[in-house]
């Protein structure tokens, strides 16, 4: 079958011009006509809303996140400070181990609201949720969108910063529990985090599991969504040869709160690993 992709590409490649003439593509937004020969799914004039925003230089400070300037706190700071938890905490961990081709004992710990917080190094996303990123995002999730992912891919090929963002690291997807992924055929983080393989060369490793099937975040207060996903994730047994000192980032579509990947953050520095990052389509 792999020998067949090389001869169906080009008879694609070929077909597209005669299949534009009889059937002229239209843009998924707008619906105007789509001009040019590049297979897009989207027409120029909505493309340039969906230029994205440089990598933001976000640092995860305590208990908020610093974003150009402003202080976005998606829990109220504790009693102690979350920083110094974690590292009050690492006594009783595993070590941190380095090199590959060891196998490192997968901690289940779940995790409270308040120590969830401490785990998240940078943060970059490309849109603000509004408009047509908004509208581009849902089409993606709830409209058998995955083939959007081409037109992603050669936005982002237009911004090298984005592959050096991404350079060196491994994609870890947030996953979906397993009942919600039958209902959507894919999961929406994971095909966003191939399309950012696609672009950077850095591979993607399902490390972490849902092992809980929580409610839509969506109409959910901030303290709920802690809530929500407390207990929701674990290290996937895949993960126990991978060597702790690599950067990991989380690749999610939406980021509001960060309740879910301080929650995946959290997994994932219990089982030893420190320098964790995340990427997310929009923000908000």
């Amino acid at each position: 079958m792999d020998a067949l992709k090389p001869v169906l590409q080009t008879f694609l490649r070929l077909a597209h011009p005669v299949l534009d003439f009889l059937y002229p593509r239209s843009c998924l937004f707008c619906l105007r006509t789509i001009q040019g020969t590049e297979t897009w799914h989207t027409c120029e004039s909505c493309r340039r809303s969906l230029e994205p925003r440089g990598p933001s230089s976000a640092q995860f400070h305590g208990s908020s996140i610093k974003l150009r300037g402003s202080s976005w706190n998606p829990e109220p700071a504790g009693e102690n400070d979350l920083l110094s938890s974690a590292d009050n905490s690492r006594s009783s961990e595993t070590p941190r181990p380095s090199g590959q081709g060891q196998n490192f004992p997968i901690q289940d710990q779940k995790f409270s609201s308040r120590s969830q917080n401490f785990p998240l190094r940078q943060i970059h996303y490309l849109w603000n949720f509004r408009g047509l990123p908004r509208e581009w995002i849902h089409a993606l999730k709830y409209r058998d969108g995955e083939y959007l992912v081409t037109d992603l891919e050669k936005i982002l090929r237009q911004h090298p910063e984005w592959s050096n963002t991404l350079a060196g690291a491994i994609l870890v997807p947030v996953p979906l529990h397993w009942r919600r992924l039958w209902q959507r055929d894919y999961n929406q983080s994971e095909v966003i985090a191939r399309a950012l393989s696609q672009i950077s060369g850095s591979p993607v490793m399902a490390l972490l599991r849902r092992r809980k099937n929580s409610p839509s975040q969506t109409q959910l207060s901030p303290n709920e969504r802690r809530r929500n996903v407390e207990g929701a994730f674990a290290l996937h047994r895949r993960a126990g040869r991978v060597d702790r000192g690599r950067r990991l980032i989380l690749v999610d579509d939406v980021l509001t709160t960060g309740a879910t990947a301080q929650a995946c953050a959290a997994i994932l520095f219990q089982n030893g690993f420190r320098t964790i990052d995340v990427v997310a389509l929009a923000h908000g």
